[in-house]
């Protein structure tokens, strides 16, 4: 018997305007959250954030979401979009080499990235 998908949703908003331009953390939440039901996967935790992306080490829902993802507690990823997760393309190729170690996915509500070298080129 196949298990459901584990997935952990990450938001962020790294400005004000950004919570007042339809990119809030709820917005984006709630359409996490859709994805996620569309798919048939189990929502087990929600992180949500208010932090810049340039210190990606220092932010705390995301460091949680990282030692979650080592202890195997996560078997997918879901954010609104790629840049919720970072917009420094080192930090994010960091970040991306550490989830797909463990074995998780990364589900993007707004693009797709295709599961290919071309598409972990195009990705960076």
């Amino acid at each position: 018997m196949q298990t459901a998908t584990r997935a952990a949703i990450y938001v962020r908003v790294s400005t004000t305007g950004q919570e007042e331009d339809g990119t809030s953390l709820d917005s984006q939440e709630e359409r996490c959250r859709a994805f996620c039901e569309s798919r048939g996967y189990v929502v087990t935790d929600v992180y949500r954030e208010v932090f810049t992306g340039k210190l990606y080490r220092e932010r705390p829902a995301l460091t949680r979401l990282r030692d979650g993802i080592r202890r195997g507690e996560v078997d997918a990823v879901v954010c609104y979009a790629l840049d919720r997760l970072s917009r420094n393309q080192t930090h994010l190729a960091v970040l991306l080499d550490e989830i797909e170690h463990h074995g998780v996915r990364l589900d993007l509500v707004t693009e797709t990235i295709e599961d290919s070298p071309i598409g972990r080129f195009v990705l960076n």
